[in-house]
């Protein structure tokens, strides 16, 4: 244990390790910060019933951005880290960017005619943003896509400027079209679009001069796109059940009971999601080295993992412990007395992220070791629980009972992915 030990503290101390670890940490801890002040805004100036339309709304979205990335985002992400360190990653990184931009201009084109079309026919509110919302589609899949290609790549650094520029500039043109007109849900699609579209810019030009930089006679080419294909469907089924378990609660709270009750387990929602990014920030640096696990690196991989693990399980009891206490007064600080009822729906939450580092470290491991597809069935297991107890309990406890649902169904998702990685490491 001890030789584990020390080996666990030189590659914390290498160069690499560390550099990484720390922009991580900053790029999802400033990823953080701004997504709740932009969310707290939003709340504060369109009110209870119109931040309930909007967050029924973005909901919705976020499940067609899900089917815009196709699963290319995460199966690229995987391959671009194992090939990292040789010399065919320019070939995979051109490849992965040419099927992005061809799927991602398909997609657009086919969700663009088909909501035109239900829009035309419904003349309903939440089909005419989606269809404004047509070109942030296309922008926020590329916008995507580049971050996980400097994921993929340990390129750290680049993730978070591209973060501090979404995310920052998003929440300055947000605060400014606040103060000089009335922010509407219109107003909003169209502060996003053109978010995303610069911020897709700025990640295609950093990731054309990072590839500059890879001398020519060490360029190789391979031809990967099926197998890229052939791995993304998996994730994007894994996807879509992590989008229903988070997302279609909000949607089915909207079906099934009122604006008000969307707007309040929307804040709590939006606040624990993001405590997530705790967890990865202690991982984002980190288990990219675990696309390559052998005989050789097995034991030592493992006591980082396992480490990970005890430290995440340790912050988070902290905070789930802070929350409990604190729910009230940080939702009054927060939100105002409008959003009250908030309180006992963040409280209930706290089971949820109590294992939210869990499912990051473990989800990620299985990722970078092509083990998506037993991700997928255990993610549905837990993702047909979460919608028939959502079904039972939101018609008459509202926002109170979708937090319970979602709150007890994750929990047979941790086990089923333990008991994957223990065998990984056995």
């Amino acid at each position: 244990m001890r030789n584990y030990a020390a080996f666990m503290l030189k590659k914390f101390r290498d160069s690499k390790l560390f550099k990484e670890t720390f922009w991580g940490a900053l790029s999802k801890g400033c990823t953080l910060v701004l997504y709740i002040f932009i969310n707290i805004i939003l709340a504060r100036k369109l009110g209870v019933e119109k931040f309930g339309e909007w967050s029924f709304f973005f909901s919705v979205l976020t499940i067609l951005f899900l089917f815009s990335a196709l699963g290319i985002n995460s199966s690229t992400k995987k391959f671009i880290a194992s090939y990292s360190k040789t010399s065919f990653l320019k070939s995979v990184v051109h490849q992965s960017t040419k099927m992005r931009f061809q799927f991602t201009f398909v997609y657009t084109i086919l969700v663009t005619v088909v909501l035109a079309l239900v829009f035309y026919i419904t003349k309903k509110d939440v089909f005419r943003y989606l269809l404004y919302s047509s070109p942030l589609l296309f922008f926020y899949s590329l916008c995507e896509y580049f971050k996980g290609v400097f994921e993929g790549m340990h390129r750290i650094k680049y993730n978070f400027l591209l973060n501090l520029f979404d995310f920052g500039l998003r929440l300055l043109l947000i605060i400014i079209v606040g103060f000089l007109a009335v922010l509407s849900i219109k107003n909003i699609i169209f502060i996003y679009t053109a978010v995303y579209l610069l911020v897709s810019l700025a990640g295609m030009s950093m990731i054309k001069q990072l590839l500059e930089r890879t001398k020519a006679e060490e360029v190789r080419t391979i031809d990967i796109r099926k197998e890229i294909l052939q791995y993304s469907w998996p994730l994007l089924i894994i996807s879509m059940g992590l989008y229903i378990s988070t997302e279609f609660d909000t949607v089915m709270i909207g079906l099934l009971s009122t604006n008000d009750q969307v707007a309040i387990y929307s804040i709590v929602k939006n606040l624990m999601s993001k405590t997530v990014h705790i967890a990865l920030i202690l991982g984002v640096g980190i288990m990219p080295i675990f696309a390559n696990i052998n005989q050789d690196n097995k034991e030592q991989l493992k006591f980082i993992f396992y480490r990970l693990l005890k430290i995440g399980l340790i912050i988070y009891a902290i905070l789930a412990i802070g929350i409990l206490v604190f729910a009230d007064k940080i939702i009054m600080l927060l939100y105002g007395p409008d959003y009250a009822g908030a309180v006992p729906v963040m409280r209930i939450m706290t089971i949820y992220i109590s294992y939210s580092s869990v499912t990051v470290f473990l989800s990620s491991l299985l990722d970078y070791q092509g083990k998506a597809k037993k991700r997928a069935m255990n993610l549905y297991i837990c993702t047909f629980i979460n919608i028939i107890l959502n079904i039972i309990l939101i018609p008459k406890y509202g926002a109170i009972g979708s937090a319970i649902g979602t709150s007890i169904a994750y929990l047979p998702y941790i086990i089923l992915n333990w008991i994957e990685a223990r065998v990984l490491f056995r």
